[in-house]
């Protein structure tokens, strides 16, 4: 990520989606890696967890994550809650319109 964003700003996503399918500080200890990159670069940083409670949730919110979602384990749902979460994400921020 430093890279695209230092050599090619032409190439900034508008957001980077973390989905680490571990049950360890992996997707923390990421995040938390990334966070002055994309806070500079001002993309957000989405966090797909495998449950919703207080403490993974905070744990990715303190790591740097802009916002926490709910992996599902449904194929199709989870590809339909991605469009929607990009869809949203795109419209209702400052990322309109999508610099791609």
């Amino acid at each position: 990520l430093n890279t695209i964003f230092a050599e090619r700003p032409d190439r900034t996503p508008d957001m980077v989606i973390v989905d680490l399918k571990s049950h360890s500080s992996a997707a923390e200890d990421f995040i938390a890696e990334i966070r002055d990159a994309t806070e500079k670069a001002g993309v957000p940083i989405v966090a797909i967890a495998p449950s919703l409670d207080a403490h993974a949730r905070n744990a990715l919110i303190t790591a740097g994550a802009n916002a926490v979602f709910e992996r599902h384990h449904d194929l199709e749902t989870y590809r339909r809650e991605m469009a929607h979460l990009t869809t949203f994400w795109v419209r209702e921020t400052a990322t309109w319109p999508i610099r791609a």
